[in-house]
């Protein structure tokens, strides 16, 4: 049984590698800034606010793409990722709404966005560390683009010598 390939360029959260480490970097600052900092509040509900926002920022960045993932491997990934995120979420709301508790709770909370931050810099590194994926070169195009340039390049000159309101030549050999 052969097993399938996997593309890997398509698990990943992001395609380059400096929008996933800066966006990485800027999720785990407002991981520290937001969640931690609030984690040792005696009111409940700002630390079920601030899980809320922060896991419905995230979903709002990794929903849509799975629906753009290519590979039913990649699918099933990001969508467990997702689905961390979401029950992450649902547990805020009900925090929020006084349907669960929260000294019970937001270990659990903790645990999951821990685990999914872990999850990105394993992606972050995991792409860090692979080859920058490259077009191949076609000489055929590469020569029509040259030979196009040189037209292009070639019809500007003509416009700017020979404009709307005459030609520049003609001027300058009349007074000659």
């Amino acid at each position: 049984m052969k097993l399938p390939k996997i593309n890997f360029y398509d698990v990943h959260l992001y395609k380059d590698k400096i929008e996933a480490f800066i966006k990485t970097g800027i999720w785990i600052i407002s991981f520290i800034g937001g969640i931690l900092a609030l984690s040792n509040s005696q009111n409940k509900e700002f630390v079920g606010s601030s899980f809320f926002i922060y896991t419905l920022s995230l979903l709002m960045e990794f929903a849509p793409q799975i629906k753009e993932k290519a590979e039913l491997s990649s699918r099933i990934l990001h969508l467990i990722f997702c689905a961390l995120l979401s029950t992450d979420c649902f547990l805020s709301i009900g925090i929020l709404f006084g349907v669960f508790s929260s000294d019970k709770y937001s270990k659990l909370m903790h645990i999951f966005i821990i685990l999914a931050i872990i999850y990105m810099l394993i992606d972050l590194a995991a792409l860090w560390i692979q080859p920058e994926k490259k077009a191949p070169i076609n000489k055929s195009s590469s020569i029509h683009i040259g030979t196009y340039r040189d037209e292009v390049i070639k019809k500007f000159r003509k416009k700017l010598l020979d404009g709307n309101l005459g030609s520049i030549k003609e001027g300058a050999e009349k007074n000659e």
